[in-house]
């Protein structure tokens, strides 16, 4: 409540949030298909991360959406005291692998 609350530590707060979000949209560009594509194709870290990335700079509205939407989701199941993530983790692993094979064309 101190470092939230106060008031006193709104500089602290904002870079922590500015530089939470910014590891967050890294590691959505480098692995939002690459573990689909780690499954689905006989490829290697690298070339699923680089098309991760291609298909999020492609696509960056879509998956600025669906970056948003995997956050609300996440964040419902956590304030249901984890139960609703029963059901919302399925969900997003099953949109995310039609994500996949959608921004990912058959060799």
């Amino acid at each position: 409540p101190t470092l939230f609350l106060s008031g006193e530590n709104n500089t602290f707060v904002a870079a922590g949030v500015i530089g939470g979000g910014l590891i967050a949209a890294f590691t959505f560009c480098i692995s939002v298909v690459t573990v689909p594509m780690l499954m689905d194709r006989p490829v290697d870290v690298v070339t699923a991360m680089r098309t991760s990335m291609a298909a999020v700079r492609k696509n960056w509205q879509a998956m600025s959406l669906w970056a948003a939407l995997i956050v609300m989701f996440v964040g419902l199941g956590i304030l249901t005291y984890y139960i609703g993530l029963l059901i919302t983790m399925p969900l997003i692993g099953h949109a995310t692998w039609h994500a996949y094979r959608d921004l990912v064309p058959i060799d």
